[in-house]
């Protein structure tokens, strides 16, 4: 479905045959992509008991999921459904430098803003800067995704 999630999910595969004691087993796989690293899991198959029967698989990590089961009969009728979804539990971890937190400083400053984050493609990163001198307050609010800015406060 595409969707993103921030909690474990859960993938229920249900598989329906009216003759269903000759059909081979339902297999399950899946392909994991983090961090540029693509992973192909064996998440096992199970045996028809009726009709209709289900599995579930739970899915705990962090990573853009297809997960594939395949369903073939006796005849060698073959059905093959995917369902794509990502699951993004960790928060993105950033950090500020070029000042000590609380300075007074006469001259100019640079910061540097840094953000690591997974999933980098979908994510987009916002700072917003406070500048306050005797008289005035001016709020200044960037914005980038996938690179960086550079921009005079």
């Amino acid at each position: 479905n595409g969707n993103i999630y921030n909690i474990n999910q859960t993938v229920t595969v249900r598989a329906e045959d009216n003759i269903w004691a000759e059909m081979q087993p339902v297999v399950i796989t899946a392909t994991k992509l983090l961090d540029g690293v693509t992973t192909e899991q064996d998440l096992g198959s199970f045996a028809m008991n009726s009709a209709s029967t289900s599995n579930s698989r739970s899915f705990t990590e962090d990573g853009v999921y297809q997960v594939t089961a395949t369903a073939t009969d006796a005849a060698g009728n073959q059905t093959v459904q995917t369902i794509g979804f990502t699951l993004d539990k960790t928060a993105p971890v950033l950090s500020i430098s070029g000042t000590p937190d609380g300075s007074y400083n006469g001259n100019p400053v640079t910061l540097s803003f840094a953000a690591i984050e997974s999933f980098y493609e979908t994510d987009k990163v916002v700072i917003t800067v406070e500048r306050r001198n005797e008289n005035s307050v001016i709020d200044r609010t960037i914005s980038f995704a996938n690179s960086g800015s550079v921009m005079p406060l």
